[in-house]
């Protein structure tokens, strides 16, 4: 196993064999039969300067609460005698002198025993468990971790440190290495300034139909990687998403004769998502947001967040100044009438409605989607619809069928109109969201 030490020499720059102090934490591992990654990093002076150098799963930089911070230190016991400890916790902590002491029960104050000159003749940034596992100068060192390493703060709870040189880390599982040294635990750092929240989770009711669900998530994964930007990690920055699929939604075709049915299929399914964890909703669909109310009346007995896209799509008009726009959807929905969750856009831009003509070829043309799928054929009345019946500069497809029918479509139109998919604005809108509530720690 040592062998992964020596593949990541660099001999350019003069180096014959890996420092005893790194072949020294690989042994560490090796005897406990831990599972560790060794990596190379440009030369680190401090835990915060070392978290922006670790690499880890193809990406440089982690957040610094996963790089263990480490302090070493003396002080008096009740026995009278002097002790060592090494004492560790996450690197944006700050330890609590006074529960450290009581955790030690020691008599005497808490002795820094390392300074921090961060001169390369220190040991400062080189203090690590593994180092000091047998002990220091022939004395025992006792080994304290705060409780919050075995926190699970995200994927992929792991914590990084020195290797015993500043050029070279070992990724670790906190839990692992505590159990092989016998060491304590206890709550021994300073109370974070706001309370954490649990990990945020995104719940997607889809059904209606449920391919529309899958397009939402897809908006919503592509915005949530649009804004980390840079600070995107690939999979592990993806937010954890639930879905139900409710084929009953299919009911909102004829809401007004079948409300409380939809609702009774509706409800089941957001309740479960929320006791399932998740902090967000969203629902792939324009008529069924009719319930928001009720939805988000369900969503608060859980502490979760309901977000509207008929709000949403509100919102983008006000934030873009759209002048104009034709709602293309059903007449539960682009009719702004009782039933209409878009009934109040027309406070906000000037909303030019369908024909009646128009309404009715967009209900057939929903209902043949929902049989067919997306085809030449309901692509080729999608346009025909918006040539006859939209003629303002922008145009807001409001009804997952079409959404299908315009996911499918691969070349740009050419009416000179804006055509947007209010599910893209949706999901765009539920990304930022989340980011928001979820503060992502590469964010940080």
């Amino acid at each position: 196993m040592t062998g992964q030490a020596w593949a990541l020499l660099e001999p350019r720059a003069g180096e014959a064999a890996p420092p005893a102090a790194v072949l020294a934490t690989l042994a560490f591992f090796e005897r406990h039969g831990l599972w560790h990654l060794l990596a190379r990093n440009a030369k680190a002076m401090s835990c915060r300067d070392a978290a922006n150098k670790r690499y880890r799963l193809g990406k440089m930089g982690i957040p610094v609460e996963d790089e263990l911070k480490s302090f070493f230190g003396a002080h008096t016991g009740a026995d009278g005698r002097r002790h060592h400890v090494a004492v560790h916790c996450r690197g944006d902590q700050l330890l609590d002198m006074a529960k450290l002491r009581a955790a030690l029960g020691a008599v005497s104050d808490v002795e820094r025993l390392v300074t921090t000159d961060s001169s390369d003749d220190s040991i400062y940034g080189l203090v690590n468990p593994f180092s000091l596992a047998n002990g220091f100068e022939g004395a025992p060192v006792t080994q304290l971790f705060d409780q919050g390493v075995l926190e699970v703060r995200g994927l992929p709870n792991t914590m990084m440190t020195n290797a015993g040189d500043r050029t070279w880390s070992v990724e670790f599982r906190p839990r692992d290495v505590i159990e092989a040294l016998g060491a304590q635990v206890a709550d021994i750092v300073e109370a974070p300034p706001l309370p954490r929240h649990g990990p945020v989770g995104i719940g997607i009711v889809t059904g209606n139909a449920p391919d529309s669900g899958i397009i939402l998530w897809q908006h919503i994964n592509r915005r949530v990687q649009e804004i980390m930007a840079h600070r995107f990690q690939g999979d592990l920055s993806y937010p954890p998403v639930s879905v139900r699929s409710v084929p009953g939604l299919g009911l909102s075709m004829e809401l007004d004769k079948r409300a409380e049915q939809v609702w009774e299929q509706l409800e089941p399914a957001v309740r479960s998502l929320c006791e399932e964890g998740a902090r967000l909703l969203c629902l792939a669909c324009h008529t069924n947001h009719y319930f928001t109310d009720r939805i988000r009346a369900v969503a608060a007995e859980y502490g979760s967040t309901f977000v509207s896209v008929a709000e949403s799509v509100g919102e983008w008009a006000r934030r873009e100044q759209v002048p104009e726009l034709t709602l293309v959807g059903i007449s539960y929905v682009a009719g702004f009438g009782e039933w209409s969750a878009y009934r109040n856009l027309a406070a906000i831009t000037r909303v030019e409605p369908l024909s009646d003509k128009g309404l009715e070829r967009i209900h057939e043309l929903g209902y043949q989607v929902k049989r067919e799928g997306a085809t030449d054929s309901g692509r080729a009345k999608l346009r025909a619809i918006l040539n006859d019946e939209a003629r303002t500069s922008h145009v807001v497809i409001a009804l997952t069928e079409l959404s299908i029918l315009l996911d499918s479509q691969r070349k740009p139109g050419k009416s000179g109109r804006v055509i947007v998919d209010a599910l893209k604005i949706y999901g765009e809108e539920v990304a930022a969201t989340y980011i928001g509530l979820a503060k992502p720690r590469e964010m940080a």
